[in-house]
């Protein structure tokens, strides 16, 4: 075995068993494990007991959103007949299985730019952090899509150094999964961030293209068959209901309880009744409601996003409404959670947690934007442009159309903003040991 390879084997067994042991304080020791009741109430879930029966069908009938989630729940809705305690039990391995690679996948992209034992240290912090353990026990998407994220950054940045065909058909792959979890991946977006890779590797080989031509394909599949199927062309329904949300006149009647009591669906499982095909130009008048308002305020619906983001930037994703059971037995440490009062006011102990929550987001964020030109090698710039543009378009979107909610959204790039932290620290570091190091030499003067 070479020492390379020593060496990696030896950071996987310190990542695994610190995993190990922690997931069995948390479970154990506080009793913080998944709660099934979102399985069944979540709206983006289709029923069990359908996925089990008839799994091809039921994918095939799905409209709401892209299929691959879905299709997870109906895997393990075969493996446990339907079972809800068997289905969350399989899925929190699963979620704990996806906690690892992502943690594996960032310890990749760290050692490009720190030492081993940094590296290793803030992955560790990474895997004990509130956010991971929670989405870790939450059973729904945004681990998976985390995990998708994370392997699209470590196999791009692979690529770059590399530019092998299995890099650039990993680096794909992982984006075109990405999509057919979640339509905010929109197809636009997969084919925008294809042609920078494309252009950043000079891969413009016939086989590249073609790569990129199927990969591209593969996205649209949900859009063809909702527009065969369903007479609509996207990989999702829901938009006009989700821009109703954000529009500054909220359409009358344009919400998703409100499409319920229209229909009398309030007995319908959640996942079947937004399913349901009526849902379609019901969606797609609120929409034209929706733009009309939005074109007609559109200073307002501008400040409103912005007031939003700043509000999301605020809060870490565990600042969600959907815990775990017995979350409220974690040692409520710092940065971990803000505290509000019955009326929705912040605690002032709780000030500096809501404030240097949003501070560190935000210098993340700018050295998102200053690294593509400001990083010491073109791979690394080139890396950090297009993670700039798949993480902002995708927290553009996040905010542009959807309510509320964007702090469980940005989790799927949370392992990036760990970066972008142990980057920002590492060059704070660096500042006060420079000014350290003047004010020696004055003295001496």
């Amino acid at each position: 075995m070479t020492d390379k390879r020593r060496t990696a084997l030896s950071d996987f067994l310190v990542i695994l068993a610190v995993f190990m042991v922690s997931r069995a304080v948390f479970a154990f020791l506080l009793g913080v494990v998944p709660d099934p009741a979102y399985l069944e109430t979540h709206w983006q879930n289709l029923d069990p007991a359908n996925l089990e029966a008839d799994l091809f069908g039921s994918l095939v009938s799905l409209h709401s959103q892209p299929p691959v989630w879905n299709a997870v729940l109906g895997a393990a809705a075969k493996l446990c007949s339907a079972r809800t305690d068997c289905m969350v039990s399989a899925l929190h391995v699963f979620n704990m299985g996806l906690s690892l690679i992502a943690a594996l996948c960032l310890l990749g992209l760290l050692r490009t730019f720190f030492s081993r034992a940094v590296s290793l240290l803030v992955v560790l912090a990474y895997l004990l952090s509130p956010s991971v353990i929670y989405y870790e026990n939450y059973i729904f998407y945004p681990q998976l899509t985390a995990t998708l994220a994370a392997l699209v950054a470590l196999s791009l940045l692979r690529l770059l150094n590399r530019k092998t065909t299995a890099l650039f058909i990993a680096t794909l792959a992982s984006l075109v999964v990405l999509s057919l979890v979640w339509s905010i991946f929109h197809p636009a977006l997969v084919a925008l961030l294809i042609l920078l890779i494309l252009f950043r590797t000079g891969s413009w080989s016939g086989a590249r293209l073609t790569l990129a031509g199927l990969a591209l394909f593969l996205t649209l599949l949900p859009s063809i068959k909702n527009q065969a199927v369903f007479g609509f062309f996207g990989s999702g329904s829901w938009l006009g209901l989700n821009l109703s949300q954000v529009a500054p006149d909220q359409p009358k009647n344009c919400s998703f309880y409100g499409f319920i009591g229209t229909y009398g669906l309030e007995d319908v499982h959640p996942g079947t009744a937004f399913n349901d095909p009526r849902i379609i130009p019901y969606a797609r008048a609120c929409q034209e409601l929706a733009m009309a308002s939005i074109t007609a305020k559109p200073l307002q619906y501008a400040k409103d996003r912005a007031e939003r983001a700043y509000y999301s930037l605020s809060l870490w994703p565990s600042d969600y409404a959907f815990d775990p059971l017995n979350w409220q037995n974690v040692p409520k440490i710092p940065f971990f959670r803000s505290k509000r009062d019955a009326e929705g006011q912040l605690i002032p102990s709780a000030a500096l947690v809501y404030y240097g929550t949003f501070a560190m987001n935000t210098l993340a964020l700018l050295y998102l934007v200053v690294l593509p030109v400001s990083a010491r090698s073109r791979e690394q710039r080139d890396f950090f442009l297009f993670m700039a543009v798949f993480s902002l378009v995708f927290l553009i979107f996040a905010h542009a159309f959807n309510g509320a909610e964007q702090q469980r959204m940005r989790y799927t790039v949370h392992f990036l903003f760990w970066l972008l932290y142990a980057l920002v620290a590492k060059d704070i570091l660096r500042l006060f040991w420079r000014l350290g190091r003047r004010g020696e030499t004055g003295i001496r003067a």
